[in-house]
């Protein structure tokens, strides 16, 4: 196996879903698929593809700046903390060395003009993930590359994918100010007036198929997710 573990993540804003892929397959199969709710827009489902199981779900609290989230039956939190640089802390059963017992873990925030990383480091401060976010992208959201020991490890690759776009999701609402659900609405009725209009008309020349994508593109525009 390599050293390192590198994993895609798309993001469908139409389906409220995360799809998260392996680089290191040519034509690789989902690894894990994350809904985010309808109804709770700061709510998460995370099932694993590899297994057929839900292995996790997680909650955005926006007053404290910190998520909860539940990984195989177990309860957790993210705390937001106070330094120098934005860092969040959370008890990582995956990592420990002690039986029975969860080391705490830390993922520490560094922006930049395009990305913005989310680097998840032990009780040692070594890294064992990162968290590339892609501030500019609409699909291709970012990548999550695993290094160290535990780095093709499933269980520490639960954990992570948990975490990690639990705190990536609640950064997402954050820097947006929007929810995926009000993205998701938005093409939905933009879909439901394009298939009215079709069921009254046919052939359409291809000026107005270059319309119907500017209104997609205005959309996104409007609110103030590209341009």
């Amino acid at each position: 196996m390599p050293p390192t573990r590198t994993m895609s993540v798309d993001l469908s804003w139409r389906k409220r879903e995360f799809h998260i892929k392996d680089t290191h397959n040519s034509n690789p199969s989902p690894l894990y698929t994350i809904h985010c709710h309808s109804h709770s827009d700061k709510a998460l489902s995370i099932h694993s593809d590899t297994t057929d199981q839900l292995i996790g779900t997680s909650k955005i609290h926006s007053a404290t700046g910190g998520s909860t989230y539940k990984l195989y039956g177990y309860n957790g939190s993210i705390q937001a903390e106070k330094q120098a640089q934005t860092s969040y802390t959370f008890l990582s059963w995956a990592y420990s060395t002690y039986p029975g017992t969860p080391v705490q873990m830390s993922w520490i925030s560094r922006g930049g003009l395009k990305t913005w990383d989310f680097v998840c480091v032990n009780d040692r401060q070594e890294t064992v993930a990162k968290f590339s976010a892609n501030m500019w992208a609409m699909k291709n959201v970012g990548t999550i590359e695993m290094t160290g020991p535990k780095a093709w490890d499933r269980t520490a690759c639960d954990e992570i994918v948990v975490v990690g776009l639990t705190l990536y999701y609640g950064w997402l609402m954050r820097v947006t100010g929007l929810s995926s659900d009000s993205m998701g609405s938005s093409l939905l009725s933009m879909d439901k007036k394009k298939k009215k209009d079709k069921s009254g008309k046919q052939g359409k020349t291809c000026y107005e198929e270059l319309g119907e994508v500017g209104d997609a593109v205005g959309i996104l525009n409007d609110l103030s997710l590209i341009g």
